[in-house]
Protein backbone atom coordinates (compact mmCIF):
# COMPACT_ATOMS: atom_id res chain seq x y z
CA UNK A 1 0.00 0.00 0.00
CA UNK A 2 1.16 3.49 -0.84
CA UNK A 3 0.51 6.64 1.15
CA UNK A 4 -1.44 9.50 -0.39
CA UNK A 5 -2.35 12.96 0.86
CA UNK A 6 -5.99 13.80 0.25
CA UNK A 7 -7.37 17.33 0.46
CA UNK A 8 -11.01 18.34 0.52
CA UNK A 9 -11.70 21.97 -0.37
CA UNK A 10 -14.86 23.61 0.89
CA UNK A 11 -16.54 26.97 0.38
CA UNK A 12 -19.49 29.00 1.58
CA UNK A 13 -22.28 28.71 -0.98
CA UNK A 14 -23.32 32.39 -0.74
CA UNK A 15 -19.69 33.59 -0.74
CA UNK A 16 -17.68 31.22 -2.98
CA UNK A 17 -14.47 33.22 -2.48
CA UNK A 18 -14.35 32.02 1.15
CA UNK A 19 -12.64 28.63 0.95
CA UNK A 20 -10.81 26.28 3.33
CA UNK A 21 -9.36 22.79 3.30
CA UNK A 22 -8.94 19.69 5.43
CA UNK A 23 -6.08 17.26 4.76
CA UNK A 24 -6.05 13.49 5.28
CA UNK A 25 -3.50 10.67 4.92
CA UNK A 26 -4.74 7.72 2.87
CA UNK A 27 -3.18 4.27 2.49
CA UNK A 28 -4.39 2.74 -0.76
CA UNK A 29 -3.12 0.56 -3.57
CA UNK A 30 -3.44 3.27 -6.23
CA UNK A 31 -4.53 6.86 -6.75
CA UNK A 32 -8.02 5.93 -8.01
CA UNK A 33 -8.90 3.96 -4.87
CA UNK A 34 -7.37 6.76 -2.76
CA UNK A 35 -9.75 9.21 -4.46
CA UNK A 36 -12.66 6.88 -3.68
CA UNK A 37 -11.61 6.84 -0.01
CA UNK A 38 -11.35 10.64 0.01
CA UNK A 39 -14.81 10.82 -1.57
CA UNK A 40 -16.18 8.79 1.36
CA UNK A 41 -14.45 11.14 3.82
CA UNK A 42 -15.95 14.17 2.02
CA UNK A 43 -19.39 12.59 2.45
CA UNK A 44 -18.76 12.41 6.23
CA UNK A 45 -17.68 16.08 6.24
CA UNK A 46 -20.88 17.08 4.43
CA UNK A 47 -22.98 15.30 7.07
CA UNK A 48 -21.61 17.50 9.88
CA UNK A 49 -21.25 20.70 7.85
CA UNK A 50 -23.93 23.39 7.78
CA UNK A 51 -26.21 23.80 4.79
CA UNK A 52 -24.49 27.09 3.94
CA UNK A 53 -21.28 25.34 2.83
CA UNK A 54 -20.26 22.61 0.41
CA UNK A 55 -17.31 20.43 -0.54
CA UNK A 56 -16.50 21.40 -4.12
CA UNK A 57 -13.05 19.96 -4.85
CA UNK A 58 -11.05 16.87 -3.92
CA UNK A 59 -7.36 16.38 -4.58
CA UNK A 60 -5.15 13.34 -3.99
CA UNK A 61 -1.38 13.30 -4.39
CA UNK A 62 1.07 10.42 -3.89
CA UNK A 63 3.51 11.06 -1.05
CA UNK A 64 6.23 9.31 -3.05
CA UNK A 65 6.41 10.21 -6.71
CA UNK A 66 4.10 13.19 -6.47
CA UNK A 67 1.54 12.14 -9.06
CA UNK A 68 -1.82 13.75 -8.38
CA UNK A 69 -5.47 13.53 -9.27
CA UNK A 70 -8.18 16.15 -8.76
CA UNK A 71 -11.92 16.14 -9.26
CA UNK A 72 -14.70 18.66 -8.85
CA UNK A 73 -17.65 17.57 -6.72
CA UNK A 74 -20.76 19.14 -5.23
CA UNK A 75 -21.47 17.91 -1.71
CA UNK A 76 -23.54 20.49 0.17
CA UNK A 77 -23.69 20.43 3.95
CA UNK A 78 -26.65 18.75 5.60
CA UNK A 79 -26.95 20.40 9.03
CA UNK A 80 -29.62 23.10 9.34
CA UNK A 81 -28.26 26.56 10.16
CA UNK A 82 -30.61 28.68 12.29
CA UNK A 83 -29.09 32.07 11.47
CA UNK A 84 -26.58 32.15 8.58
CA UNK A 85 -25.72 35.78 9.37
CA UNK A 86 -24.00 34.77 12.63
CA UNK A 87 -21.02 32.95 11.09
CA UNK A 88 -17.98 32.75 13.34
CA UNK A 89 -14.54 33.35 11.80
CA UNK A 90 -13.22 30.22 10.11
CA UNK A 91 -10.29 29.93 12.50
CA UNK A 92 -12.77 28.47 15.02
CA UNK A 93 -12.35 24.72 14.60
CA UNK A 94 -13.41 21.46 16.21
CA UNK A 95 -10.50 19.44 17.62
CA UNK A 96 -10.69 15.71 16.84
CA UNK A 97 -8.04 13.34 18.20
CA UNK A 98 -7.55 10.00 16.39
CA UNK A 99 -5.87 7.29 18.47
CA UNK A 100 -3.73 4.38 17.29
CA UNK A 101 -1.81 1.51 18.88
CA UNK A 102 1.57 2.67 17.60
CA UNK A 103 2.37 6.03 19.14
CA UNK A 104 1.30 9.62 19.28
CA UNK A 105 -2.35 10.28 18.38
CA UNK A 106 -3.15 12.28 15.27
CA UNK A 107 -4.86 15.61 15.94
CA UNK A 108 -7.21 17.06 13.32
CA UNK A 109 -8.63 20.54 13.50
CA UNK A 110 -11.86 20.11 11.55
CA UNK A 111 -12.75 23.37 9.90
CA UNK A 112 -16.50 23.72 9.72
CA UNK A 113 -18.45 26.89 9.36
CA UNK A 114 -19.50 27.31 13.00
CA UNK A 115 -22.32 29.68 13.91
CA UNK A 116 -23.12 31.45 17.18
CA UNK A 117 -26.04 29.13 17.88
CA UNK A 118 -23.66 26.13 17.76
CA UNK A 119 -21.57 27.25 20.73
CA UNK A 120 -22.00 28.12 24.40
CA UNK A 121 -19.23 30.55 25.33
CA UNK A 122 -16.04 28.74 24.30
CA UNK A 123 -17.54 25.24 24.14
CA UNK A 124 -19.35 23.51 21.35
CA UNK A 125 -22.96 22.60 22.08
CA UNK A 126 -23.50 18.96 23.06
CA UNK A 127 -25.62 18.27 19.99
CA UNK A 128 -22.88 19.54 17.66
CA UNK A 129 -20.16 17.64 19.53
CA UNK A 130 -22.21 14.43 19.46
CA UNK A 131 -22.91 14.83 15.74
CA UNK A 132 -19.22 15.31 14.97
CA UNK A 133 -18.31 12.34 17.21
CA UNK A 134 -20.86 9.92 15.73
CA UNK A 135 -21.22 11.10 12.12
CA UNK A 136 -17.61 12.12 11.43
CA UNK A 137 -14.95 10.88 13.87
CA UNK A 138 -16.35 7.39 14.52
CA UNK A 139 -17.13 6.96 10.83
CA UNK A 140 -13.57 7.89 9.82
CA UNK A 141 -12.14 5.36 12.28
CA UNK A 142 -14.21 2.76 10.41
CA UNK A 143 -12.56 3.63 7.08
CA UNK A 144 -9.62 1.22 6.90
CA UNK A 145 -7.70 3.25 4.31
CA UNK A 146 -7.81 6.47 6.35
CA UNK A 147 -4.61 6.30 8.40
CA UNK A 148 -2.21 8.34 10.47
CA UNK A 149 0.69 10.21 8.83
CA UNK A 150 2.90 7.09 8.80
CA UNK A 151 0.21 4.64 7.66
CA UNK A 152 -0.84 3.46 11.14
CA UNK A 153 -4.49 2.43 11.56
CA UNK A 154 -6.77 4.48 13.81
CA UNK A 155 -8.35 2.64 16.74
CA UNK A 156 -10.58 5.37 18.16
CA UNK A 157 -11.43 9.05 18.11
CA UNK A 158 -12.45 11.77 20.56
CA UNK A 159 -14.04 15.13 19.80
CA UNK A 160 -13.09 17.89 22.25
CA UNK A 161 -15.79 20.24 23.45
CA UNK A 162 -13.70 23.44 23.55
CA UNK A 163 -13.41 25.45 20.34
CA UNK A 164 -9.87 25.50 18.99
CA UNK A 165 -8.33 28.46 17.19
CA UNK A 166 -6.29 27.64 14.09
CA UNK A 167 -4.94 29.90 11.41
CA UNK A 168 -6.77 29.71 8.12
CA UNK A 169 -3.99 30.99 5.89
CA UNK A 170 -0.38 29.85 6.21
CA UNK A 171 1.03 32.25 3.65
CA UNK A 172 3.58 34.25 5.59
CA UNK A 173 6.03 37.00 4.85
CA UNK A 174 8.91 38.73 6.56
CA UNK A 175 8.53 42.33 7.54
CA UNK A 176 11.28 44.52 6.07
CA UNK A 177 14.11 44.92 8.57
CA UNK A 178 12.76 42.21 10.89
CA UNK A 179 15.22 39.32 11.13
CA UNK A 180 13.78 37.14 13.91
CA UNK A 181 10.73 35.48 12.55
CA UNK A 182 7.59 35.58 10.55
CA UNK A 183 4.70 37.96 10.81
CA UNK A 184 1.18 37.39 9.46
CA UNK A 185 0.17 38.98 6.17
Amino acid sequence: MALFTGTTTKQLIAQPDIQWTNVYTLSDSNIVTAMATLDTIADKEAIVMGETARVFKQHVIAQVGGSGYQQDVDKPGIQTVANPDELLPLWNTVKVVFFNNVGRPEVKYLKLPLYKDMIDGITIQNAVQTAVQLDYAAQLVGIANYTGPNGEAHTGALVHDVIQMRQTDWHRRQRVGYKRGWVPV
